[in-house]
């Protein structure tokens, strides 16, 4: 079983597909696991109905992570069946998807129905950013008319457990999901309402008020010298670079260094996938691993431990 104490089963970033979760040791038994955390892998709907095989063993189960995956509209309707009668679910991670308009409303509708199941128990969290649902703003207005649905814009008043509307669904940072290219739009409301404001600016009474009074100079503000942030601003060669400035040892660039001193200390420019030194997980090696300097991550067979017979949980 992997790490996490006997009521979580983490697989995370193992990079499985469907394939692999073909294996899987199930039985025709009750698992203790209260959360399931099978995200950024190579999970289609073929391999997510292997995972719900799983989770509808888990009488407990509180907590399902499917993030960064390849799940789509296809996995909809055996996602909702299984919402639907999984009463204790309270989370479900599902960003970085595939889903559609469809797809979410299908989801939303389920869990909205599980949730008037359970008394006085908290909304079903559901966490469907990143996904490729057009206009997000239009279909969660849609959603708020037809369903029980709170879109938690109040971080004080309402969380995963409560809702100060009492809605049975919270959709958390919907507003953010991938355009018609496929690529990450992080351009909330507020930031699409400013650029408005912007474009079509309110005349003020004082004339003075917009004067810029510095007289072009950048450096100073309110009679205070403001910090220039070089490396951002510096665009021509590295030898013509003002003297003083240094570059930022990041983590990308420490990572990318331990490589390339681990091969030349091993006296070979090319070294084979399966010999490379591990890095710890991290932006920087998440990176290299996209280009090819870092082997992919072992897989390791999935272990399920069984709940004890006779004896219950503590809460």
């Amino acid at each position: 079983m992997a790490g996490g104490g006997s009521k979580k089963l983490d697989y995370q970033g193992r990079a499985f597909s469907d394939s692999d979760l073909q294996e899987l040791p199930l039985k025709d038994v009750a698992y203790p696991y209260e959360e399931v955390n099978f995200s950024q892998n190579r999970l289609s709907a073929e391999g997510l109905r292997k995972v719900l095989e799983l989770c509808s063993r888990c009488e407990r189960l509180r907590i399902l992570k499917l993030y960064k995956n390849d799940i789509n509209d296809d996995a909809a309707q055996a996602l909702s069946r299984f919402i639907r009668t999984c009463y204790s679910l309270e989370e479900l991670h599902l960003s970085h998807n595939r889903f559609t308009e469809r797809g979410v409303e299908m989801l939303v509708k389920a869990a909205q129905e599980a949730r008037y199941e359970v008394d006085g128990g908290a909304p079903m969290w559901m966490r469907l950013e990143q996904n490729e649902v057009l206009n997000p703003d239009q279909v969660l207005g849609d959603l708020q008319h037809r369903y029980s649905v709170c879109s938690k814009r109040n971080p004080t008043k309402c969380s995963n457990r409560f809702c100060m509307h009492n809605c049975k669904v919270h959709l958390p940072h919907f507003h953010f999901q991938r355009d018609e290219y496929g690529h990450a739009n992080n351009e909330g409301p507020r930031k699409r309402k400013w650029e408005a404001q912007e474009a079509h600016p309110r005349p003020t009474e004082d004339p003075w008020k917009d004067t810029d009074w510095r007289d072009g100079r950048d450096d100073w503000f309110d009679g205070r010298p403001q910090v220039r942030n070089w490396e951002e601003d510096w665009e021509g060669p590295p030898s013509e670079r003002p003297a003083g400035m240094k570059m930022s040892g990041g983590i990308f660039a420490r990572a990318m260094g331990a490589i390339v001193r681990k091969d030349e200390d091993d006296g070979r420019g090319d070294v084979e996938p399966s010999k490379r030194r591990a890095v710890p997980k991290n932006v920087a090696s998440r990176t290299l691993s996209q280009l090819g300097v870092l082997a992919e991550p072992r897989k390791s067979k999935v272990m399920l431990k069984e709940a004890p017979k006779g004896v219950k949980d503590e809460e």
